[in-house]
Order: structure tokens, then sequence, then C-alpha cells
């Protein structure tokens, strides 16, 4: 993330490192006094990008090698190859004669980069708030400061904007610190560390290491659900009195009490029944329910995205395949469990819920233009008249809000899991079938970067999985469903600025209009 507020010196702080105590620079990354020392300096200067970044490429994985793989890459490498890029043409302005700075700090907590050139510097403060507004703000790609805002890693100018910071972590804080509760906002006393771990502290997971609990930090990860918010503690604690200093990382959802209790019964069922021992595809480890100092279902891991964002990041068309059988296989565990659920939903009971998800979305719709709240209603009207021929099936255990926002991954352990269950009920299983593939839809056939090959194949191996060797005696159906789907995230797509849906609405019609008649919406 970019953070123009922090210096050097608060960088060095954070990794445990101060100029004074930092040993005299190596001039090369493969040295090992750079490559082993808790505590080392390396100096490289050069004319261009690939001329410092190959090397230190190689000597960072060395140095790094207990982090995982794509943390270093999209969190590091990935950030200084466009600081070096933008040093050299941006700075140096593609001279060659003028010379890069490259200067590394490292510890065993992570390290800090300066990237300096020759060049006259630039309006930071300036060009970061028309990057924030989304106005021009470059002349050539602009892909550096989305990288530098996209990282884990945290980023900063000084000189005038002729030497970029970066600061990266061995493990990564889960998100923005959530500062003084009075600055909280919404998320009130569960956002005041002192409190959450007071309350930690009573919980039988935390018997071990109660009387040895330093601190709790919050944390608030930057991809937020407005109505079910989310916080991160990381907790630092002792196993002795004189032990070193561990964390324990815990995801905190929070919801209304009879959301919590429902999410948090739904997934410790499957934690300890269904996905015990499953390796493709997890349930986090639920540790509590609380309700002091906020309602709040608990969770131990430590999550990096959803599988939107993981797949931006995916080019191998078979790892992708991968994951997208893992997914199904996990969906139909949770279809063939025998965990207890709170609510029933009869198929008029759906249709009823569905109905009012199109008024709302046609009714916001209308507004700003009536042939969209019209196509909307057509929709719907077409939908609702099939819908007393879909193909009868027994209930089973559901999602109930399945998508692609409910399978988070985590980096450091490459791992998917399954997640956010207070919707859970015993209805359908084409609802949560239709979710996925409602996702897939917006992910490679809305999107700018649309690939309709990859969507249709990616349906079809979802569908294959989550058969098995059984054929569906409703997949006749699934179009349906995924017309239902694709409604629901038109619902919440219009909660948000106009200019962010605005763009994608008339693709996501087109869509649902396809799925009716059987076709597929090229592009």
């Amino acid at each position: 993330m970019i953070d123009l507020g922090r210096t050097r010196e608060q960088m060095l702080a954070e990794i445990a490192a101060c100029d004074d105590a930092v040993p005299d620079a190596v001039e090369h990354p493969s040295d090992p006094r750079f490559l082993m020392s808790p505590q080392a300096r390396l100096t490289m200067k050069g004319h261009t990008r690939e001329e410092l970044l190959a090397p230190l490429r190689t000597a960072l994985r060395k140095r790094f090698r207990g982090v995982s793989h794509d943390h270093l890459m999209h969190d590091l490498v990935y950030v200084l190859k466009k600081g070096l890029g933008n040093a050299y043409k941006r700075g140096n302005l593609a001279d060659p004669s003028r010379w890069i700075t490259l200067d590394v700090v490292a510890t065993d907590r992570g390290a800090m980069f300066s990237v300096s050139d020759d060049g006259e510097g630039f309006d930071v403060a300036g060009t970061h708030q028309r990057f924030l507004r989304e106005q021009q703000y470059y002349t050539h790609g602009g892909s550096g400061l989305t990288t530098f805002e996209k990282s884990r890693s945290v980023v900063s100018y000084a000189d005038g904007g002729r030497t970029l910071l970066v600061r990266f972590l061995c493990n990564p804080e889960p998100g923005v610190a959530a500062g003084p509760p009075t600055e909280a906002g919404s998320f009130g006393p569960a956002a005041d560390g002192a409190l959450v771990k007071s309350a930690l502290a009573a919980l039988p997971a935390f018997r071990r290491v109660r009387s040895r609990m330093e601190s709790c930090s919050v944390y608030v990860p930057k991809r937020q659900n407005l109505e079910r918010p989310e916080l991160e503690y990381v907790v630092e604690y002792r196993e002795a009195d004189t032990g070193p200093v561990k964390e324990r990382r815990l995801n905190a959802r929070l919801l209304p009490a009879h959301e919590a209790r429902a999410d948090f019964a739904v997934a410790q069922q499957l934690y300890k029944g269904a996905f015990k021992g499953r390796k493709s595809v997890r349930i986090p480890r639920p540790v509590a329910v609380m309700d002091d100092p906020a309602s709040i279902a608990l969770y131990r891991f430590d999550p990096t995205g959803d599988l939107r964002t993981y797949l931006k990041d995916v080019d191998d068309s078979a790892h992708l395949m991968t994951v997208v059988g893992h997914v199904a296989d996990g969906l139909r565990a949770i279809h063939g469990s025998d965990i207890v659920v709170d609510l029933d939903e009869t198929i008029d009971g759906a249709r009823e819920r569905l109905r009012e998800t199109a008024r709302r979305a046609a009714t916001i719709l209308a507004v700003t233009d009536r042939g969209r709240g019209r196509r909307v209603e057509e929709i719907w009207r077409e939908a609702d008249d099939r819908a007393d021929g879909l193909t009868p099936c027994d209930a089973v255990p559901i999602h109930g809000r399945f998508g692609w926002d409910c399978i988070l991954h985590d980096d450091s352990r490459r791992r998917l899991y399954l997640y956010r269950f207070e919707a859970a009920r015993r209805s359908h299983p084409g609802f949560d079938i239709g979710g996925f593939i409602a996702d897939l839809i917006r992910f490679y056939m809305v999107r700018k970067k649309r690939d309709p090959a990859v969507y249709s194949i990616a349906r079809e191996v979802f569908l294959d999985a989550y058969r098995g060797a059984q054929p569906l005696a409703w997949e006749a159906d699934v179009g349906w469903y995924t017309v239902a789907g694709l409604l629901a995230r038109l619902d919440r797509m219009l909660a948000r600025p106009e200019k962010k849906w605005a763009p994608k609405v008339d693709a996501i019609l087109d869509h649902c209009e396809g799925q009716l008649s059987g076709r597929i919406v090229a592009g």
C-alpha cells in the first residue's frame, strides 16, 4: 500500500533495524554476509532495471527462503520491478549514462529498500491525489502506483520523488491499523485492542497463553463488506515467561448475534466433520463466538484475499482448472454433509426472495435508465415463469450466499478455504452452483480481459468435478440458478457508487438473457 507519511526511519524501526546498528554495506547480493547475517546492508548501482533486478531477485529468494513464493513475488519483486523501471524511464528519462542507486537493509523480520535516480523528481502528493480520485495521473501505462497500492508492502517517497522507499515484512500486516478506538468508526469496541485482548484471555482457546499475552493489534483488511465487516487481530504472546515473542493471527467477523452463532456453528460442524483431514480445500479453524466487546465470530487463519484476487495472477490454465475442481469438490462435501442448520427454504420461499431482489434492482436502475429497469423486470418475469418447471430435488445443506468472495486463499500456506456461512440453510444445491458460475461469468466474460474460451472450459470442469460419477437430475436447470446468482450480484453492485457498476450492468443483463435462452454471450 502507499503511505506517503511513512519515513525511512519508521520503516527501519518496523523491520527492527536502525542506522546506528546496521553493518557496513556489501556491494553484491550474492555476498554471504547479505544472505545469512541477521542484519545486513547492500548497496548496488546500475543504469537499467535488468542490471539490478536479475542478481537481486536470486539473492532475495535465498535471503527470505522461509517466505512463500507468492508473497515474495507479489509484495516485493514486482514492486521493485516497477520501482526500478520508473527510476530508469521516468526519473532518468531512459538515459543509460545516468545512475540508479539501490540501498537495502535486511533483517530477520523483513527489509527496507531505497531506489534513487538522477532525475528531477515529481509532485508526489499531487500525483497520488489524482490516482486516488481516479483522474489521469500518468503519461504512459500508469501501472506503477496501482501495483504499489495493491501490495502488502508499504511504499513511500523521499527527496522530492527521486527516491522510492519500500518496506517489506516476512509476515505482512493483514491490513491497515485500526487506530485509536475513538477513530475506529463503525467497528466500535471490536477495534479496541486492549478490550479485545482482555476478552481473548478469557477464552478456553487461549488458556495456555492467557497470562503471557503481550498485546493485541487490530487491523482493517483492504476489502471490506460494509454489511458484514471484518477485522484481523494479531496477538503477541510468550509460551514461557522468558521465551521469544510469538504471534497468533485471527480473523474476526462482526455480525449480528444470531448470524455470528449460525456462521460459527456451521463452520465448526464442517471443520470437525466433512472437511476433517481434507487437503484440497478447507474450513478455517473456528475459535469462538464472542458477545463482548462485540458480537464476533472468530477464526484462526490469515487470508491473503479471495478467489478473484488469486485468479488475477494465475496464467497456468492447468492450475486454474485444478483450483476450480477443488472448489467444486468442497461444495459437494457441504451439500453431502449431515450438518444441522437453522433455516429450511422451500422453492416458493426462494422465488419470493429473488423476486424482491429483482424488484429492488429494477427500481434503482429505472431512476437513471427506464429501459434497464424494464429489462430486469422482464428477465425475472421469464425466470419466475420457468420456476414452475424446475426439476424437484431434495433440500440439502447449502452455503446460501456462495461466490468467490467466500473462497479465500492463504499465500503462505498455499491453501484454499470456504468461509462466511451465516446464510447457510437447507435448500436446492443449484443456488450455490449458480453463485459460482455467476462469478465465473463476471470474471471471464464481463471484465475488460474477457476470455470466453476459459469460461466455457472452467464451467464444464466445475460441473464435472461437482457431479462426479453421478449425473445431476436437475442439470438442465443450471442456467436458471445462474440467473438467480447474477441478479443477486447485480443487487449488491447497485449499493456501490454508480460509476462502479454502470459500465457492467448491460453485460450482466445480456448474460441473464443468454442463460435463459441457453446461449453463451461472447465477449
